[in-house]
């Protein structure tokens, strides 16, 4: 459709009538000369510059249609298209229910994989963060920050997706429940290592053999902690030991290892990944591993590997992580106790 007035169009009939050549009208109208021939050809066919309205096939849907699908899938356990096009028995094809979201203004974004959290781990969680809101950094400068990762030899897992309004996604500053893909711990597929920093940098990393328990923890507890400890925590200061509650970490014979040793410990809430900044930290080192798309086939090639990384990692990204500490503290407080966007 030519985008000119009625009084332009007025004149343009009268050029085309009047012989005018196409590249002259072209550049009268600042219209290229494609778009004259075409309305020339149009006008003299039909008698008018207009196009002729096209029937095509009607919408199998209507924009009650996509309203309604929009409210399912955000009241919807499962908050997916599919899910929801089926609880309705609505009649139209997978993309075209996409199509239908997209028009409510709607996208679909990547579900983040998070533990499962509960009303008591919930309440738990909230418990932890007032407790620590007041903290300085000073007090998080004191803290040995551990756990085990697996590194998968092929790269990481699949992805799921979620839908949410974009502009009220930014406004969150923490999780819609329909966001996480709930996990369970160490799927399998890869090498599980331990590691720790502190707000020196990183300490000793160590891939584990076999099932990490309580003997095997605290051989790694003796050693690679014990060394790392000078590396990770400034001097003249008692570092206090951050680990979950894993089972292997949580047994008597541990506790008793870290008193006897006057080691303090942080009470690390359960299922509380956001928490432990040191889960950002693998984040960023598997990142490194995976963007080369290399598929490790000897067990000896993916630990070199991410030594390598771990080992570079910058003291400034490490300080970065633990000066992050108040900031998720609130973000728990904000998500009363429930998943946060860390």
């Amino acid at each position: 459709m030519l985008k000119l007035s009625d009084i332009e169009k007025g004149k343009f009939i009268e050029s085309l009538k009047r012989g005018d050549k196409q590249s002259e009208i072209a550049l009268r109208f600042n219209l290229s000369t494609k778009t004259v021939y075409r309305a020339k050809k149009r006008l003299f066919k039909t008698g008018t510059l207009d196009r002729k309205i096209s029937s095509g096939r009607p919408k199998k849907w209507s924009k009650r249609d996509a309203r309604l699908l929009k409210r399912n899938v955000m009241i919807s356990k499962h908050g997916t298209v599919a899910h929801s096009k089926s609880y309705m028995n609505l009649n139209v094809s997978y993309s075209t229910a996409i199509r239908m979201m997209k028009s409510t203004g709607f996208k679909a974004f990547k579900k983040i994989k998070k533990p499962s959290i509960n009303k008591r781990v919930a309440r738990l969680r909230l418990a932890y963060a007032k407790e620590h809101k007041d903290w300085t950094i000073e007090k998080w400068k004191k803290i040995l920050w551990t756990d085990e990762t697996k590194v998968n030899f092929q790269g990481s897992d699949g992805i799921n997706y979620y839908w949410d309004d974009p502009k009220l996604k930014k406004k969150k500053k923490f999780y819609n429940r329909k966001a996480i893909k709930e996990t369970k711990k160490f799927g399998g597929g890869g090498i599980m290592f331990w590691g720790c920093f502190g707000w020196n940098g990183p300490g000793y990393a160590v891939a584990i053999q076999g099932t990490m328990n309580q003997h095997l923890y605290l051989d790694v507890l003796n050693d690679e902690m014990k060394k790392s400890i000078p590396y990770c925590i400034p001097d003249d200061v008692d570092p206090i030991i951050c680990h979950d509650n894993a089972p292997c970490h949580t047994s008597n014979k541990v506790k008793k290892w870290l008193t006897d040793n006057h080691y303090h410990l942080l009470n690390h809430p359960p299922c509380s990944p956001d928490l432990n900044p040191i889960e950002n930290l693998w984040h960023y080192c598997k990142q490194q591993i995976y963007k080369k798309k290399k598929i490790f086939k000897q067990k000896e090639e993916l630990k070199e590997e991410f030594r390598k990384v771990f080992y570079n990692l910058d003291e400034k990204y490490c300080r970065k992580l633990i000066l992050s500490m108040p900031k998720r503290i609130q973000a728990v407080i904000d998500a009363k106790g429930y998943q946060t966007s860390y």
